[in-house]
């Protein structure tokens, strides 16, 4: 920071130029506060991320806010029975939160110091259970552009880096996870996109489930939750197998379960088909917990399953849970489960290279980023599936309505990219996704209907 820059910023927090809001807070009597001109007030955003902390379950314990502010945020968590760290790196809002915190009474609950990522030697605490953050979301000025001031830049401007301040926390997190438990809920802008973006965490193998999200002025703005799951357990490997479906049956009853082979010899697709592999493609199982299809019908659950993997690799879904490469097969998905066990088995299998296989052309992954290696697609598709199905005491699970967005997310994405879709008689024009993964639709005749999951076609 220059001289210059220092000055100004002294003057603007010597003025006396001070607002004195009140922040609305659920159930809880309001926060009062009284903020600097340097330093960032509670808007919309603050509003709905501490609607999104009330939604948190299970017992507290000790939360680190990153980017106090003012405080209204650790005074939220201290309300709801957290033990806060703060941290901010604009002296003036540690000042500013301080105060605040003194005046609304949470001196014994809460601790604000200066720093925050991007400064060398900081990390969140080791005892941490749970870590929030608004992050900055303006776009970086480009060079020549008129910047704020340093302290403003501080507190409302993204990361200049890719995956923005988002991923330089999730890098701190994955280089020194104290906590394997830890959960970290974070706000997002999510249009226009800003540089940090939810999905840099599942493609490091994190879970993420959105909490909230609002629309205000000319921006969408979005709460996410993010885990490791299984308290980040490693997934069973072998170098050889006839089938991981197979051992998928063996795998412990509980918890995040998976695992993957480097070779496969007696594959299966759907309808018994025969799946065939190559040394460096993908091959793994999941288990999960069977009790989902209660509420999830077994059509909408591997629909599901197909849409968020496909994106998660940068694929298509062709419905219903096909992954393909510019109209070509790349990658299957297999369900099954059985009377003798309560989990549903989850087979997914991805081509690295593509090739011919009984005279047929199949795609890999190569084709969309050859750099990519088997432990980077295993990490995509790991926290795509835990996004779905992983659990964490805080985080409440998916709704069917949930699923069926995330499916027609997909499917929506591929009909628009000119894909053709007909039943054995006629071209349909398809119009969205029925409760049990069956595609809505409208015939020649006008007429909305629901298809059987093998009675529809789909070409790329």
């Amino acid at each position: 920071m220059s001289n210059e820059q220092i000055e100004r910023e002294i003057d603007l927090s010597s003025r006396g130029r001070f607002r004195n809001l009140e922040v609305e807070n659920g159930k809880f009597p309001p926060i009062h506060l009284s903020v600097p001109a340097t330093v960032y007030p509670p808007r919309e955003d603050t509003r709905l991320l501490i609607t999104a902390l009330d939604t948190l379950r299970g017992k507290t314990g000790r939360a680190v806010e990153i980017g106090v502010g003012a405080g209204a945020i650790s005074m939220a968590l201290a309300q709801r029975g957290w033990k806060v760290t703060g941290f901010d790196i604009n002296p003036f809002a540690v000042a500013a939160a301080r105060g605040n915190i003194e005046s609304n009474g949470f001196r014994e609950d809460i601790q604000i110091e200066e720093g925050g990522p991007g400064e060398i030697g900081w990390k969140v605490p080791n005892d941490s259970d749970l870590v929030v953050w608004n992050l900055p979301y303006l776009n970086p000025p480009k060079d020549g552009e008129p910047t704020l001031g340093p302290m403003e830049e501080a507190s409302l401007t993204d990361y200049r880096g890719e995956g923005g301040w988002s991923r330089v926390l999730r890098e701190i997190l994955d280089d020194d996870l104290n906590n394997p438990n830890v959960l970290v809920v974070l706000l997002f802008r999510s249009d226009p996109a800003s540089p940090s973006h939810p999905e840099d965490w599942t493609k490091f193998g994190w879970a993420s489930r959105k909490i909230s999200a609002k629309r205000t002025g000319g921006d969408t703005l979005e709460v996410r939750a993010f885990w490791k799951p299984g308290g980040g357990c490693p997934p069973t490997i072998l170098n050889n197998t006839d089938s991981t479906m197979e051992d998928a049956k063996l795998l412990p009853p509980q918890g995040w379960q998976r695992i993957l082979a480097k070779q496969q010899n007696k594959g299966r697709g759907r309808r018994s088909s025969k799946w065939t592999s190559e040394e460096g493609d993908f091959i793994g199982s999941w288990a999960i917990d069977s009790d989902i299809l209660q509420n999830i019908h077994p059509g909408l659950l591997q629909t599901t399953i197909g849409s968020v993997v496909s994106q998660s690799l940068g694929m298509q879904c062709k419905w219903p849970n096909d992954l393909m490469i510019n109209g070509i097969k790349s990658g299957g998905i297999l369900l099954e489960s059985s009377t003798t066990d309560d989990r549903i088995r989850i087979g997914i299998g991805v081509n690295r290279k593509s090739r011919e296989v009984g005279g047929r052309k199949v795609s890999g992954w190569e084709e969309i980023d050859g750099s990519l290696s088997v432990e980077d697609i295993f990490l995509r598709i790991d926290g795509s599936l835990a996004s779905l199905f992983a659990t964490h005491e805080r985080i409440i699970q998916l709704s069917r309505e949930e699923m069926e967005t995330l499916s027609w997310k997909a499917i929506s994405e591929s009909l628009s990219r000119g894909v053709i879709s007909k039943t054995l008689d006629e071209e349909i024009r398809i119009t969205g996704i029925e409760h049990n993964g069956g595609l809505k639709f409208w015939s020649e005749l006008g007429v909305s209907q629901t298809e059987e999951l093998q009675s529809i076609v789909t070409s790329f």
